[in-house]
């Protein structure tokens, strides 16, 4: 269960229990509801910042990516991965967050790949969900758990779909390419993380 899930479950359970303590109470001021309100406000509190932590940690190894690719490239990275390059960028992403990511496919034109991390979806620009309410506005007309890839075959058709428009060099230069910035981008974390430790 991931923490947007945590929320709504949260929620739903105060609704609950705020209705049973309203059945047993005539005044609304009484205490048992104000505890109630404020337990379950410092609940979500806690996971809305849980959620931002992620968040900011998904966006500072995005902003990584891009940057990492930039540098090799002299190219522009957000144009790559969405114009094509989406199946690698979402690919990296799982590599980085192997036990959080799943990707996603959708519907924005063409097909694009996305990836699921805590509730987020995510692509070269960032949190798709800071740019649109939900998923569900870049979809036509199918839910995204229709569209979760899984390892294996279903991902490497899909790659297969993303490059059918490149040449054959063009897409092995890319995926080098990438392979170069994941592991630059893999290097750097943990070595900030052997840092934390220190």
């Amino acid at each position: 269960m991931d923490d947007k899930e945590k929320i709504n479950e949260i929620v739903k359970q105060y609704r609950e229990y705020l209705q049973t303590i309203r059945k047993e109470s005539k005044n609304e001021n009484e205490q048992p509801i104000k505890k109630v309100i404020q337990e379950y406000a410092e609940k979500i509190k806690k996971i809305n910042e849980s959620i931002r932590k992620k968040d900011e940690e998904v966006e500072a190894v995005i902003n990584k990516i891009k940057d990492e690719y930039n540098d090799i490239t002299k190219g522009d990275a957000v144009t790559e991965f969405t114009e094509g390059g989406c199946y690698y960028f979402a690919y990296m992403l799982k590599q980085i967050f192997p036990n959080e990511a799943q990707i996603y496919t959708c519907t924005t034109g063409d097909i694009h790949a996305i990836v699921k991390i805590n509730g987020s979806f995510y692509d070269a620009r960032g949190n798709i969900n800071k740019k649109n309410n939900n998923i569900e506005s870049l979809i036509n007309p199918i839910k995204p758990e229709y569209y979760l890839l899984t390892e294996g075959e279903y991902f490497e058709y899909f790659k297969d779909i993303c490059n059918s428009s490149r040449k054959g060099e063009m897409v092995r230069n890319f995926e080098q390419t990438c392979d170069r910035v994941l592991e630059k981008v893999k290097n750097e974390i943990d070595e900030e993380k052997n840092q934390k430790v220190l």
